[in-house]
């Protein structure tokens, strides 16, 4: 019986991190997927030199490290306490996966700190009144001062899912230290 909650729930989540948390501001068919190839081993890692602590610096620092492409969808980030969030939406192959990046302009109120300290402490989050946990197909990193959130969810559990959020969660915590 506890399995089957288990598997409820973490469907639940997923749908919910799949649709940005809530209403996205582009419907569905003009969501914008980008087809990117799989690497496979680690990353390198662009300086921070030519970054500034912003939003539009995080997409471009992560799009340079090459964890997004694309434009990607901006979402209702009111929904979990942020000021702004986009959801960037790859593809290798038959696998999908999907980061959405957040800004919290004051990671002080009520939602945000509950969404901060929960994905801080265990990697879940209070969204619309239920906790729900991230599974490992839906992945939660808040950088340090908690002013951002990266979201990670992945169709597969490969070894290469695996190396791809590990690259994402590298990539976001090193733009991160500009924050400190």
């Amino acid at each position: 019986m506890k399995k089957v909650l288990i598997i409820a729930v973490s469907c639940l989540l997923t749908l919910c991190m799949l649709s940005g948390c809530a209403d996205n501001t582009q419907t569905p068919s003009e969501e914008q997927e980008t087809v990117i190839t799989d690497n496979a081993g680690g990353i390198d890692l662009p300086s921070l030199d030519n970054y500034e602590d912003s939003f539009l610096d995080l997409i471009t620092y992560m799009t340079e490290a090459g964890i997004i492409k694309g434009d990607g969808t901006e979402v209702n980030a009111e929904s979990i306490g942020a000021a702004q969030g986009k959801r960037f939406t790859m593809s290798s192959g038959p696998v999908k996966y999907y980061i959405e990046l957040f800004e919290y302009e004051d990671p002080t109120t009520d939602k945000a700190k509950s969404v901060i300290t929960n994905a801080k402490r265990d990697h879940t989050f209070m969204l619309f009144g239920n906790t729900e946990s991230i599974t490992q197909h839906t992945y939660a990193v808040v950088s340090e001062n908690g002013k951002y959130l990266l979201l990670y969810s992945d169709t597969s559990t490969s070894d290469s899912a695996a190396q791809r959020q590990k690259n994402a969660e590298s990539a976001f915590l090193n733009y991160c230290t500009i924050s400190k």
